[in-house]
């Protein structure tokens, strides 16, 4: 829908531009509409550019695990496994997980959905596997207990 009003107002654009009974007044009016009004569409297409060329990953080494803040940040945030005082692990409805690591500086949350795939994902889960907190949601095998 919002494709079609920016095509919809370029060909308004075009036709009050090349409209010869137009003032010059109602065409400076239509074209700042037309501008303002696809602005949000420049700002996605420059937001899709950036998304493309930015690598966004998470690194698990034996020290630290590096994530980025949230999905499109550009800055990872970078913890030590040994300032890790507990992590939690959630389930949705639709089975997905979400991985919750408390640190002394804060938090920094894992989604399953945004992991190539779940096994890379119980991968994680197993690295911490023993911090203190983990053995109350999850298995070292990355499994959820079941009740």
């Amino acid at each position: 829908g919002f494709l079609f009003m920016c095509f919809c107002m370029a060909i308004m654009a075009l036709a009050a531009i090349k409209d010869p009974d137009a003032s010059f007044k109602i065409r400076i009016i239509i074209l700042v509409m037309f501008a303002w009004g696809s602005f949000p569409l420049y700002v996605c297409g420059a937001s899709f550019v950036v998304i493309q060329f930015v690598k966004r990953t998470l690194k698990l080494t034996t020290t630290e695990i590096s994530a980025p803040r949230f999905g499109f940040s550009l800055h990872s945030t970078h913890v030590s496994l040994s300032t890790v005082t507990r992590v939690s692990l959630s389930t949705f409805r639709n089975g997905r997980r979400y991985l919750d690591i408390y640190y002394k500086g804060g938090r920094l949350g894992i989604a399953e959905a945004l992991m190539p795939s779940p096994k890379e994902f119980n991968r994680v889960l197993r690295a911490f596997s023993g911090t203190p907190g983990a053995n109350n949601s999850f298995n070292a095998d990355g499994t959820v207990p079941t009740l």
